[in-house]
């Protein structure tokens, strides 16, 4: 994208005898820059913790699936049976403990 930009700036800038330099870069990173915090596809992240994106994709991931399993141990589904009412929560229970055992060894294994 900052390529096609490049060469319509130059275009635009040549008669005038300037170079593009940066401008490219500037018009392409400003829409992102401005999106920023918006929308839930691009995540913003702190660069001292950003090893690799595969990484970050895992963290994400993990926090996800432990927020999902979270907000079923406080919504619980209500059973049909009240005779599995105990056992459906100790069955959350334990999803949960889990689940947030398993974020936490992935955050604390790359610190």
């Amino acid at each position: 994208l900052t390529t096609l930009v490049q060469f319509a700036t130059n275009a635009l800038l040549q008669p005038y005898g300037l170079p593009s330099m940066t401008l490219p870069f500037c018009l392409v990173a400003l829409p992102f820059t401005i999106i920023q915090g918006t929308t839930s596809n691009v995540i913003a992240i702190p660069l001292a913790s950003m090893t690799t994106p595969e990484d970050h994709l895992k963290k994400v991931n993990a926090l996800k699936y432990g927020f999902s399993l979270l907000q079923e141990s406080i919504h619980p589904m209500v059973d049909a049976k009240k005779d599995n009412t105990e056992t459906t929560e100790m069955t959350n229970s334990k999803r949960l403990n889990k689940s947030l055992s398993d974020i936490s060894n992935t955050i604390s294994s790359r610190h």
